[in-house]
């Protein structure tokens, strides 16, 4: 009798949603997976060779994650946060000449193009690790679902009193798959605030924008003027 057990939709993390229907995915290839340790010899090196290859599990979406972090960790501090008065205040200070004029104006045009390329590359960014995160979070459902299967094993062996069995299970499988959801949820948890920095330097982009165009105006407004 299969020991599949489906969880609810969730939100991992808080943000990735993983439906019913991918869930029962998971379980059911969690229960595959188990079927196949559970009919390897608990005291031998075939059950820590089947356990290695499970808490490897999500490797390469972990290395993903934590390369897009590493990258918006190396971003400018001024990518990541910025305000207004950088761009009001370079038109308001040279409004003395119309060639001066003219400077702020190809300067303020100069810096809207780059904080556009920054948002380009922000959104590619964004996207990357969004792609990443829902591999994480796949990930992450899949472990945990065969957690629930180990703990569920370890408990039918010790009710059966096969209490130095149930030991081996718990020690060789449970905890090493359990050390692995646990890494998994960590790295999603670095993930969501990478995610959400991006978030915030990209509506600050916009709003320095913004910014420029209402200087953009007030620059050229003295530049017809003069």
């Amino acid at each position: 009798m299969s020991d599949l057990h489906v969880h609810r939709p969730e939100k991992v993390g808080d943000l990735v949603l993983v439906d019913a229907e991918a869930q029962q995915e998971h379980a059911a290839t969690a229960q595959a997976l188990l079927d196949a340790l559970l009919d390897t010899p608990l005291h031998g090196p075939e059950l820590q060779a089947a356990v290695a290859r499970l808490a490897r599990m999500g490797d390469e979406p972990m290395r993903q994650v934590g390369d897009a972090v590493g990258r918006i960790l190396r971003r400018p501090a001024a990518a990541l946060s910025g305000s207004e008065a950088g761009a009001a205040a370079r038109a308001g200070t040279t409004l003395t000449a119309p060639g001066q004029l003219r400077a702020v104006v190809h300067a303020l045009l100069a810096e809207q193009d780059d904080l556009r390329r920054e948002n380009a590359a922000i959104r590619t960014e964004h996207d990357a690790l969004w792609h990443a995160m829902v591999r994480l979070a796949e990930a992450a459902v899949l472990v945990r679902h065969l957690c629930d299967g180990l703990e569920r094993h370890v408990a039918a062996l010790r009710s059966q009193g096969r209490s130095d069995d149930a030991a081996t299970l718990e020690s060789d499988a449970l905890f090493p798959v359990r050390r692995r959801h646990q890494d998994l949820t960590t790295q999603m948890a670095v993930a969501v605030q990478g995610y959400l920095a991006l978030d915030v330097a990209r509506t600050t982009n916009v709003e320095l924008i913004e910014a420029v165009d209402r200087a953009l105006d007030a620059a050229t407004a003295h530049v017809g003027r003069s």
